[in-house]
């Protein structure tokens, strides 16, 4: 793919701060129905109810599936009639076991994403957004179903049969080309300059823990990339295939919109974020996994303290959605109003800190009361995620909005591939060598040692 094949005309017309929706797109509706359908950021609230189902009502469950099917087939296996599931089943031979098929689980279904997201998100800037919604929610859907087969039928079909669902969710995008699309339509919608309140919003409405199916939504949400665009695009540049997995990341070669100066910082300024992204997502990808068999092992938690710790963990991302990262974009507005890039990098600083902060405390909770407390601070760090996809959008063209976040998801995916292998197998190692708490020390480490020192460097 070209990296820049625009020629001066369109160069002109299109910038970093241009929105990709064209205005005269749904410019002579006239019935009220028209009317009601028309594209705006409203619509992705209802998208991100969804995820937030998905994402963490989700997980707490297949955790404790998991542990309790290998639970009772350690039981067959040592005919060991008088174990349950309970205490038993915290034994360290079942906890290492459970950690490496939550490991293999998580790394299937991401390395499935990393071969379909980047093609499937760029292809919604040729396709539309909506395509990408139905696609991938018919993996979620087929996911689920698997997961309920292996519940029931696991003695006959194995609890191994696990990893065929994940694989199918993942090629078919999965809940991160989801989440691309769904970043990828507020960039459509909104200018620069709001688009982190925008991506901050959708976040905060994926806390509430409300759920509207999205292939549902899909009938009535209006596509924001209208017939003529996808033709331009098609001309510009055409898509490429599905087979260069990595191809999305070409965008990152380029000079980044905005940035005069010429130098090392200006020029390289979308790899130093690639490389925040990537170690941010090594990190945290794996981490609520952990967290629920770490508690699990040391506090004896069963689904409802788990379910406290998800819920609360959702309620203080959704307060510094809804409250922090408005509050510091008025603040901007009133003493820095033409640097909308400043808020982001330091709000994505501010994040980290907050991270490596509870991770640190995470680790030395003595009792739950301390890890609930951690799990406040650690959530803080939401506010990172916004600001960075923010930053992205801003240093490219805004017909590349689709393109770079495909990118993005492409980096996610390989760091969410890297993110249960290193910290399941550690967790595991940690558990057999009586220091299960290894993980969080080293989670903080990394995000201190690698990804704060390396955000010195981005260029405003």
């Amino acid at each position: 793919m070209s990296i820049n094949p625009l020629d001066n005309d369109t160069i002109e017309t299109l910038s970093e701060t241009s929105r990709l929706l064209d205005e005269n797109f749904n410019k002579n509706q006239e019935t009220w129905l028209e009317k009601f359908r028309k594209q705006r950021l409203l619509w992705m609230l209802p998208f991100s109810l969804t995820l937030s189902i998905i994402m963490s009502s989700t997980m707490a469950p297949l955790v404790q599936l998991i542990v309790e099917l290998v639970c009772q087939e350690f039981n067959e296996k040592n005919k060991n009639k008088s174990l349950r599931f309970g205490d038993e089943c915290d034994l360290p031979e079942i906890q290492v076991n459970a950690s490496n098929y939550i490991m293999w689980y998580t790394t299937l279904l991401n390395v499935a994403v990393t071969i379909s997201t980047g093609y499937f998100s760029t292809l919604s800037d040729y396709l539309g957004r909506k395509f990408v919604f139905k696609l991938s929610t018919v993996g979620l859907i087929l996911a689920l179903a698997n997961v309920l087969v292996v519940a029931h039928f696991w003695k006959i079909v194995g609890i191994k049969f696990l990893f065929v669902g994940s694989v199918i969710e993942g090629l078919l995008g999965g809940v991160i080309t989801i989440n691309t699309a769904c970043h990828a339509y507020l960039s459509d919608c909104t200018s620069c300059e709001n688009r982190s309140v925008a991506f901050s919003l959708m976040h905060a409405t994926a806390y509430c823990g409300m759920s509207i199916g999205p292939t549902l939504v899909s009938l009535i949400v209006p596509e924001t990339v209208s017939p003529s665009m996808r033709n331009q695009n098609f001309l510009i540049s055409p898509p490429t295939s599905i087979k260069n997995i990595l191809s999305p990341l070409t965008v990152l070669r380029q000079i980044p919109v905005g940035i005069e100066e010429d130098n090392w910082r200006g020029r390289n300024t979308l790899y130093i974020l690639a490389v925040i992204y990537f170690f941010y997502k090594v990190s945290q990808a794996a981490q609520n996994e952990i967290v629920n068999l770490y508690t699990k092992y040391k506090f004896h938690w069963t689904s409802l303290e788990n379910g406290y710790f998800l819920s609360l963990q959702s309620f203080t991302r959704l307060l510094a959605l809804i409250l922090l990262v408005p509050l510091l974009h008025l603040i901007r507005l009133r003493y820095n109003p033409t640097n909308s890039r400043s808020l982001d990098i330091w709000t994505m600083r501010g994040g980290l800190i907050m991270e490596i902060i509870g991770f640190i405390l995470f680790a030395i909770a003595i009792n739950p009361d301390w890890f609930y407390f951690a799990c406040v601070i650690n959530s803080l760090a939401t506010i990172t995620s916004p600001a960075m996809r923010s930053l992205f959008t801003t240093y490219v063209l805004s017909n590349q909005s689709g393109q770079v976040l495909g990118a993005i998801s492409v980096i996610e995916s390989i760091g969410s591939i890297l993110s249960p292998l290193w910290m399941n197998q550690l967790y595991s190692w940690g558990i057999v060598n009586g220091i299960s708490e290894i993980v969080f020390w080293t989670n903080g480490g990394e995000k201190g040692n690698k990804v704060f020192i390396v955000t010195i460097d981005i260029h405003y």
